[in-house]
């Protein structure tokens, strides 16, 4: 027997399958996949200089809120009481609470 079945190793490949799928190479190209990447890149920094942008105008560029004017100008002064001063009796609220009686000597 001369043929090359017999040799050891030298065997016929199987056929493929006739159902099988072929599987396929690579679904994009590196190209698209760069690009891609630096759209997102671009798209990040868009987005972070829009919300910088947005927290600077809001922190550094608008207005305070207007708030009581100082005791010292000539308007209706502070719109809160002052505090007691240390040592003297709170003032009485009329109508809030019931007179107390004086305290046993």
């Amino acid at each position: 027997m001369t043929s090359d079945d017999t040799h050891i190793g030298a065997r016929k490949p199987a056929p493929p399958p006739t159902t099988a799928v072929a599987v396929p190479g690579r679904r994009h190209s590196t190209g698209l996949l760069i690009g891609t990447g630096l759209v997102g890149v671009i798209l990040g920094a868009i987005a972070a200089f829009a919300v910088t942008g947005l927290v600077w105008t809001v922190r550094v560029e608008l207005p305070p809120p207007p708030y009581p004017p100082p005791l010292s100008s000539n308007g209706p002064g502070c719109v809160y009481p002052a505090p007691p001063v240390p040592g003297s009796a709170p003032a009485p609220t009329p109508g809030v609470f019931p007179p107390v009686p004086p305290l046993p000597r």
